[in-house]
């Protein structure tokens, strides 16, 4: 029997990102697996070892915060089932994938699936482990009887059992960033430096806030709608209210506003920059956003191919409630009181496909952006106009 053990904490009961992500990865589960949910916040792992058949294929999984390739799972069970001198088995992930899948371009749902089919290969199914840290294992139950399972790590097995270990070439795991806490370097990086407060919507857990402090010395104030997150922004930041920001009282004025990867997640973000333009901002201050970009050629192919999947992270994140441009952003701003002073652009060139297709859409006389079609995210610092 095939049992899976995943991680699950505060965040998938209250965010709709989260749940998705949960969702999406029983989905990728096979048919005959029997699900066990852990409650990180609360319980462990080692918990549940002892009501483990011997007879079983244990699957752990750190947390289902990961995009999990249709038919993974099954891969990383053939391997075991076909190659008795291994006990364990990981996915493939960012680290080492076959070099015939080519670069990590992808951005969708969609893409993901794409690639995870050119890493298919039924005549190399394994490699040997290579002492990379494992977010997912696939274990043989008897050989956890081989350890003190209360104190096992169960993320520890392939290096406990290198030997007896593999990379099942055919199963692919990508486990993304922990937004909650990314210190985002270069948005601090954009930021003038002869400034003394800021403020940060959407803060999370105060990774980017506290990094702001540290670097700059300003005086930070975070606000975000997750109380569990902004606790813990609390030891971290000088001041932090857990309110929608549309509702949001503030006290005093800043130098600068900080929207990272959150004005899209407001039906109406002309509301939010008019708050930002009159009530937030001190007169000349700063508003910096990091916002995706929707005319992305992986969204691009995805609609031709019929294609619009929602996930919890990155360009189609399931909380978007606006889509954005350079073009839509640039008007947005100006509309609502602020200049543009500088862009960065983070990019991911089109694939040899969609490099094709545009190819032709050009030599048909149809306008093409290519500079737009290649950047995933813009980040900007805009500064607010004088008043008239």
């Amino acid at each position: 029997m095939l049992k899976v053990f995943v991680g699950i904490n505060h965040n998938y009961t209250v965010s709709p990102e989260f749940q998705l992500a949960l969702s999406l990865f029983q989905q990728a589960l096979p048919p005959e697996a029997v699900l066990t949910l852990i409650d990180s916040d609360h319980d462990t792992f080692n918990a549940h070892l002892a009501h483990i058949a011997a007879k079983d294929l244990v699957l752990f999984v750190h947390q289902a915060w990961l995009f999990l390739g249709n038919n993974s799972v099954q891969a990383m069970v053939e391997v075991l089932n076909n190659s008795r001198q291994f006990d364990c088995v990981i996915p493939s992930d960012t680290s080492g994938y076959r070099p015939q899948a080519g670069a990590i371009d992808y951005q969708t749902l969609y893409g993901f699936e794409q690639f995870v089919a050119r890493l298919h290969d039924v005549k190399q199914m394994f490699a040997p482990y290579d002492q990379r840290d494992v977010f997912m294992v696939l274990v043989r139950a008897q050989v956890l009887a081989s350890f003190d399972l209360t104190q096992l790590d169960v993320f520890q097995l392939p290096k406990l059992l290198p030997q007896k270990t593999a990379i099942a070439l055919n199963a692919y795991a990508h486990e993304p960033v922990d937004y909650y806490s990314e210190n985002r370097q270069e948005i601090i990086d954009l930021i003038p430096a002869d400034l003394h407060s800021l403020l940060d919507i959407g803060c999370a857990n105060g990774g980017f806030g506290y990094h702001v402090k540290q670097q700059r010395g300003y005086r930070v104030i975070g606000v975000d709608l997750n109380a569990r997150a902004a606790s813990k922004a609390h030891q971290l930041l000088d001041k932090v209210i857990v309110a929608d920001a549309l509702q949001l009282s503030l006290s005093e004025k800043v130098d600068c506003v900080t929207c990272l990867d959150s004005l899209e997640h407001f039906a109406e973000p002309e509301k939010l920059l008019q708050r930002i333009y009159h009530e937030f901002l001190n007169e000349c201050g700063y508003l910096v956003l990091s916002l995706p970009n929707v005319g992305h050629w992986s969204i691009v192919t995805d609609l031709i191919a019929g294609r619009w999947d929602y996930v919890p992270i990155g360009l189609l994140c399931n909380t978007h409630m606006r889509f954005f441009t350079f073009h839509s952003m640039k008007n947005l701003l100006n509309t609502h009181g602020f200049e543009l002073i500088k862009v960065n652009k983070f990019t991911v060139a089109p694939n040899e496909n969609a490099q094709a297709l545009l190819t032709c859409l050009q030599q048909a006389a149809l306008h093409v952006d290519h500079d737009n079609l290649s950047t995933v995210n813009y980040h900007v610092l805009a500064q607010k106009k004088r008043r008239q």
